[in-house]
């Protein structure tokens, strides 16, 4: 239906267009020669050319199409006006041609020519201290004289045990001592300069600011830059700022918006030191020129999604609930049209059920070149099996090409396995952040007359302690049944979360089991349990206690709410309600520092191992999918009606039923989100069975139990991401 109406627009259009034209009269004749006039035949790599060209007669139509003899030494920046850039040494020929007459054309061979660097006389480093603390960074600048020089340089550490350094010149501290870190100019291993760094015991003093995102864009564009406050603990709210608000302006949200070409530095000032910062230099291109997308013939672009939540990514299905509804259909509809293509979401076939046998079967799929479907719904836990398998894509190449720099870093992140990009766009505007969470029985909220702990959250009064003493306070009231149910350690890794500290920090690397957060953590779930809190500790969704409404929290995903495979809208008879809360955070911490986490759950990948008939390639299928998330956050921006709050409030409660959780929720934007890849790197069966269970269940020492399985993060940490 939605083809046929638009195939009745564009012939109403064509109509329209034809009987408007009139007899053509005031159509320019088309020229006789063009010739291009240019201020130099020459550019530099990695420079701007402006080329121009004249018409004869100057009466005729001087509409123009430039194009490149070899895109892969001189790039055409824009085919209308004629400005290149140098890629490589190396020689080609720019053809300019009337668009009125493609015969009608004129050539001028370009050279690139390398960059020519004045000799290095000396090097220098700084940093904001000589001080770093165990597990830790500091950033290292490093200076090559004259300014004119290369200033690519090579950083070593005098002793590895002590501190080592990455080849950007960030220093991690790993024990207690002193080392020299050595700068040497790689292009005159003669000239080197030393610095000191004293490697000390752990503090929560701000030290130093890591920016992270993109450092190109386009104009009209926006993107998220995440800047990470170090050491993990200290609060991680920084102000931005924008060296030049014309070229680009900056929210406090991290949100870059492109105005003008040109270069923008952004800085990051932490807010609990203001003499720590960090800057960030951004490319702002020139608008992308106009595309011609594929033909894919009529090809249905199919996606795979576990049964029974088809709904959730296909907007004209029954049971969508996204607030980009309208947004998602009008963009879908614009791809199936702009690349002769269907969207198609169907449900994964019953031999391929949730977990690792899904992975097989789509591993055998894709390495027999029978694979089924082009767009899979996956988890971050099956990343590792699925790309040693060959059966999903990397996609950087793809995602710098067509994806405008749209992906925010924790997102980015989260799809990244040994330097491959796996996942696609999820979506670019900015939404529903939360993915774990404590979920509650608001039924038994009002029955014991507790105050509303997602009220308590948005007061600013949910911290470690004041978590402790509601659960206490709510204990003593509720006789026969409990407060908390679910894995301890989730609750643990999610309170460690909310203190801005991943478990495993896919920044420096570092496995944080030890942090003081963490021990925090675990001796308030302690406390609880030596209180008899607690019900059934089940798995997943599956905690007999909180499904029986004997027990008023329990730790889940986002999605489980009145979903029916999990916790349905039935589940405690026909009035069942909920509520959400965010995990507490540390006591030294305000609401505002608080953040949630990405820990690198559902994405989409795209399939390997497809036979896609003549015409259409992987990366046809990524370009038209990464085109639908565009242009739905383009219909969203649009569109007057829409306010962010007031769609991530409409979503939130059609899952909850205390309106302070909707609140809760919406307080988490895209700039309060942390990327933990804890629980996919491994199993986490082994380290809560082995480890936090014994710890919060039966007072096991902490560090006795955790300490085994440090070394075994550490690995996964350095594999998926070193």
């Amino acid at each position: 239906m939605r083809k046929a109406l638009l195939l009745v627009f564009v012939a109403a259009f064509t109509f329209f267009f034809i009987g408007c034209g009139g007899d053509n009269a005031n159509r320019k004749p088309a020229p006789t020669a063009i010739t291009i006039t240019a201020a130099s035949t020459e550019v530099i790599v990695g420079e701007q050319l402006q080329l121009a060209c004249t018409v004869t007669p100057s009466t005729a139509d001087n509409r123009v199409t430039w194009s490149t003899g070899d895109a892969n030494i001189v790039k055409i920046v824009n085919a209308n006006t004629g400005l290149i850039e140098g890629l490589a040494v190396g020689k080609t020929t720019i053809t300019v041609t009337s668009k009125a007459d493609s015969k009608i054309k004129d050539s001028v061979e370009i050279e690139v020519k390398p960059i020519v660097y004045d000799d290095p006389e000396s090097v220098s480093v700084t940093a904001p201290r000589n001080t770093v603390s165990i597990g830790s960074v500091l950033q290292l600048t490093a200076t090559v004289a004259p300014a004119t020089a290369e200033q690519k340089v090579t950083f070593t550490s005098s002793n590895e045990d002590v501190a080592t350094v990455s080849a950007t010149g960030v220093v991690t501290g790993v024990a207690l001592g002193e080392v020299v870190i050595t700068v040497m100019v790689d292009a005159d291993e003669t000239i080197t300069t030393t610095f000191q760094v004293y490697v000390i015991h752990g503090s929560l003093t701000v030290e130093s600011v890591v920016i992270q995102g993109e450092t190109e864009m386009f104009e009209g564009d926006s993107i998220t830059l995440q800047a990470t406050v170090l050491p993990a603990g200290v609060s991680q709210n920084v102000i931005w700022s924008s060296s030049n608000e014309t070229i680009a302006t900056i929210s406090d949200k991290g949100v870059v918006s492109a105005l003008k070409q040109g270069s923008v530095t952004i800085t990051a000032v932490s807010v609990e030191d203001s003499t720590v910062s960090s800057s960030h230099v951004i490319l702002v291109k020139p608008e992308v020129p106009s595309v011609v997308y594929p033909d894919l013939g009529g090809y249905k672009i199919i996606m795979y999604a576990s049964p029974g939540y088809e709904k959730e990514h296909d907007p004209f299905l029954t049971g969508y609930i996204g607030s980009d509804i309208t947004a998602k259909q009008q963009a879908w509809n614009d791809v199936e049209q702009l690349f002769n293509c269907d969207l198609d979401v169907q449900p994964y076939p019953d031999e391929a059920p949730w977990g690792d046998l899904r992975v097989q079967w789509l591993v055998q799929k894709a390495q027999t070149n029978a694979a089924e479907a082009d767009i899979l719904v996956v988890t971050g836990l099956w990343t590792k099996a699925l790309v040693e398998g060959n059966a999903i894509l990397d996609t950087q190449e793809w995602y710098a090409k067509y994806g405008r720099n749209k992906m925010p870093p924790a997102m980015k992140a989260a799809g990244t396995y040994r330097g491959g990009l796996y996942n696609l766009i999820y979506s670019a505007a900015d939404g529903i952040n939360v993915y774990y969470g404590i979920f509650y029985n608001y039924n038994l909220l009002n029955d014991y007359s507790l105050e509303s702990p997602a009220k308590l959250f948005n007061e600013g009064r949910w911290s470690y302690t004041d978590f402790k003493n509601y659960v206490l306070e709510a204990q003593s009231k509720m006789t026969g049944k409990t407060v908390l149910s679910g894995k301890p350690v989730l609750y643990w890794a999610g309170m460690v979360n909310a203190g801005g500290v991943a478990l495993t920090d896919s920044l420096t690397l570092n496995v944080n089991f030890s942090h003081q957060y963490a021990i925090a953590a675990a001796q308030v779930l302690r406390d609880t349990y030596v209180n008899n809190c607690w019900g059934d500790q089940g798995w997943d969704h599956e905690s007999a206690s909180f499904r029986d409404g004997n027990t008023l929290f329990s730790v889940g995903e986002y999605w489980f709410v009145k979903t029916d495979s999990r916790w349905p809208d039935i589940m405690w008879g026909d009035d069942t309600r909920y509520g959400f809360v965010p995990f507490p955070y540390p006591d030294n911490f305000n609401k505002e520092s608080t953040r949630t986490v990405n820990l690198g759950g559902q994405y989409y990948a795209l399939g390997a191992g497809r036979n896609y008939p003549a015409g259409v390639t992987a990366e046809n299928i990524y370009w038209a999918w990464t085109e639908t998330i565009l242009r739905t956050e383009e219909y969203m921006l649009q569109d007057p009606t829409y306010h962010l709050d007031s769609a991530m409030r409409q979503e939130a409660m059609s899952r909850f039923d205390d309106p302070e959780s909707a609140d809760a929720l919406i307080f988490f934007k895209k700039d309060k989100v942390i990327f933990d890849p804890f629980t996919s790197l491994l199993s986490y069966m082994p380290i809560s069975n082995e480890a936090i269970d014994p710890i919060v269940n039966n007072g096991e020492d902490y560090m006795q139990k955790l300490t085994p399985f440090v070394q075994t993060y550490m690995i996964a940490l350095q594999d998926m991401y070193g």
